[in-house]
């Protein structure tokens, strides 16, 4: 098995941002200080410095890492800011437009709007991450000794990944169907990911053990059982979820799938490495015939089932890398296992196992990588807007409710609320409207403020679908205005939400 292979990592599509924000316009009647008007205009910029570089043709992953870097501070200051004061008045709703990458084929993710600044920094969360693993594919395809670099790379993506899956996600309670929200905003699918970048950066350390001839072959058995366990582990995550298995890109899991098998014959010959130096040759020709089985055991049809162990893809359908790999290991463990057949015969006449139940225990995994801390948000100042009652155009309001939330694996989630809380719960109910009442649920919402009076909602309300009004509200906006915006469209809900989201 060549050196080279042994550090192959899987390279990602990056999302993309479809349509540009102005924060400065959107913020303008509340950024009374010329320091929360800098604030807003820098990061009008700073997205849209990260947008030119996500849909650049050809992507630069250090000049786009730094674009991100730059810009995850701010919204991050901004959300905590929203959720630090009272609901700040704007100009326009805020839009956010992004494109997912992990499903392929799927129209309706090409235009995934959200108004919810927390999407926002999901999204660039995620593709922060995304992108850090690109790079360390990146550095172990041009120099073999930047696998270290590779494997700090690896450990940052999956710790922003865990954060995602088991705490910033997990505080985003969208009621917007599955299929309209990214599969970067799905726990379970970050879960998997942060799963899969730690096997990674595992399978960093077997590289760096192989280019030192003097590594033990029990120690790299022990290395190589580390990545087999990790994309085992990754591939049990997301088999959980059909969802995410039904309808995301298929490349990560099989390259997952591909490397579990890789490594796992790697196991079992080094593992025959080292019984053949003890004089073990009944037990090294059992093995070497274990790694020969399971390199020859190919899928008999085209389409690659990961969670299918012991195969591999069908010779046909393997990357030529996969297919040189593969025959360099064959020719390598063949050779091992003449050698032992020889010995055996002539010296040492070893029993030959006939079962793989009276092969020896495998070794417990060995992961050399240090663990990454845990991922901790950036602390940020708070911004103080002011509204300018001036301006008489504006007709929105920014509400955040993100309070201190923690969220176990399972799902279960325990909230402390402060008095912020309490004074958020009763302006909701002063409202009397349920899409602004379930603010106190989500992580930062958009709503538009009333317009109606409750008279008006009860006459017209017979002339407007209540599931178009309840699909707005889902969306954040209020319910007297979907109705509103509804009857002025004859109940036509693309031309209402055309509206209410400023096309």
């Amino acid at each position: 098995m060549s050196v080279q292979f042994s550090r192959k990592l899987f390279v990602f599509r990056t999302p993309e941002i479809l349509e540009s924000f102005d924060f400065a316009a959107c913020f303008h009647c509340s950024s009374g200080e010329e320091s929360v008007g800098e604030f807003v205009k820098e990061l009008t910029r700073s997205r849209e410095k990260m947008k030119i570089s996500l849909r650049a043709t050809n992507i630069n992953s250090s000049s786009l890492l730094a674009d991100i870097d730059a810009y995850i501070p701010l919204i991050w200051q901004l959300l905590d800011s929203l959720d630090r004061q009272d609901p700040v008045k704007v100009e326009t709703p805020l839009r956010f437009i992004w494109k997912g990458a992990i499903i392929r084929g799927y129209s309706k993710m090409d235009n995934t709007v959200f108004s919810d600044v927390i999407f926002d920094l999901i999204m660039s969360l995620h593709t922060k991450a995304i992108v850090m693993a690109n790079l360390a594919a990146e550095l172990t395809e041009s120099d073999p000794n930047s696998v270290n670099t590779a494997a700090k790379h690896l450990r940052h993506s999956s710790s922003i990944m865990n954060y995602l899956a088991s705490s910033l996600i997990p505080r985003w309670h969208t009621k917007s169907n599955y299929r309209l929200t990214p599969s970067e905003t799905n726990s379970m699918y970050c879960a998997f990911l942060s799963e899969f970048f730690t096997a990674c950066s595992n399978q960093m350390c077997v590289a760096k053990a192989l280019q030192n001839s003097a590594t033990p072959s029990s120690l790299l058995t022990s290395l190589c059982l580390s990545v087999v366990r990790g994309m085992e582990a990754c591939l049990n995550n997301l088999s959980t979820s059909g969802i995410v298995l039904k309808d995301a890109d298929s490349g990560c899991r099989e390259h997952a799938g591909v490397m579990r098998e890789v490594f796992s014959a790697l196991v079992y010959k080094y593992q025959a490495d080292t019984f053949m130096k003890k004089n073990e040759t009944g037990i090294t020709i059992a093995l070497c015939a274990v790694v020969q089985a399971r390199i020859n055991s190919n899928s008999k049809s085209n389409h690659y089932d990961p969670f299918k162990p012991a195969e591999f893809p069908k010779a046909s359908t393997q990357s030529q890398d996969l297919r040189s790999a593969l025959s360099e290991l064959g020719e390598s463990v063949a050779s091992l296992r003449r050698v032992a057949e020889e010995e055996n015969k002539m010296v040492y006449f070893k029993s030959v196992p006939s079962d793989t139940s009276q092969l020896p225990e495998l070794p417990a995994p060995t992961v050399l990588n240090l663990p990454s801390e845990a991922f901790e948000p950036p602390v940020s100042q708070v911004i103080r807007f002011s509204y300018d009652p001036s301006r008489k155009t504006t007709i929105f309001s920014a509400f955040s409710s993100l309070f201190a939330k923690s969220s176990t694996p399972n799902g279960s989630a325990t909230t402390e609320k402060d008095e912020k809380t309490d004074n958020t719960d009763k302006e909701s109910e002063n409202l009397g409207d349920q899409a602004v009442e379930n603010v106190v649920n989500n992580v930062e919402s958009m709503s538009l403020t009333r317009e109606a009076s409750s008279n008006s909602q009860n006459s017209e309300s017979g002339l407007v679908d209540e599931g178009s009004v309840r699909r707005l509200m889902d969306m954040g906006f209020m319910a007297d205005i979907s109705r509103a915006t509804l009857l002025k469209h004859n109940g036509n809900e693309t031309a209402a939400i055309n509206e209410l989201l400023g096309s």
